[in-house]
């Protein structure tokens, strides 16, 4: 993966570790949840839902940042701030630019690979639990929800090895970010892994 239309890979990967598998699956990740934003985005403005549309916008600049899609982080930015502003009169035309923006990321995503429900997940290898933590610990760091699907793999990985994670898990699902970065280093000291300081 050297290239991705709107994409920014060499950026995306330095904010990833250089993880380019966990890239493919949070670009993935991008088309299931994402592809429909705009469209949301211009059905909450039609219906008078200012607050709807402005969280759809802040959503979706926030995915698009961690993505390093450039562009689309840059238009969508604009329209986050004209929603905040209450300013939506002339809107369309960011909208518009916005649409272009998001195509040209959508562009470049391939349907992921089906996982069949009751294929049981393999552990993770003991060697790759602190990649796991590492790339999980990234995306809480920039309060990213695709946390959320990164936390199934370091969970699989932690229950093998007898540790519990419910605290954790509830951390991330409450979006508590910061509360989830210090009980992932309680767990890393247990595991005598090292991670980087807050």
């Amino acid at each position: 993966m050297d290239e991705q239309p709107g994409i920014d890979v060499p950026s995306a990967l330095a904010r990833l570790g250089g993880n380019r598998p966990l890239l493919s699956r949070l670009l993935a990740e991008f088309g299931r949840t994402q592809a429909d934003a705009v469209t949301a985005i211009r059905r909450a403005l039609g219906e008078g839902a200012l607050e709807e549309a402005t969280r759809r916008a802040h959503t979706l600049k926030g995915v698009a940042g961690n993505l390093s899609a450039m562009r689309l982080a840059r238009v969508v930015t604009d329209v986050e701030m004209g929603l905040r502003s209450g300013e939506t009169t002339g809107m369309e035309p960011l909208l518009a630019e916005l649409d272009y923006a998001m195509a040209e990321v959508l562009s470049g995503l391939t349907p992921a690979e089906p996982v069949p429900v009751a294929a049981p997940t393999p552990a993770p290898a003991a060697v790759d639990l602190k990649l796991l933590m590492t790339a999980l610990d990234a995306l809480l760091a920039r309060n990213s929800l695709a946390a959320r699907r990164e936390l199934m793999g370091v969970r699989t990985a932690l229950d093998e090895k007898g540790v519990d994670s419910s605290v954790l898990a509830g951390a991330i699902d409450r979006l508590a970010f910061a509360e989830a970065r210090r009980v992932l280093r309680e767990l890393a000291i247990v595991l005598s892994i090292s991670l980087p300081p807050l």
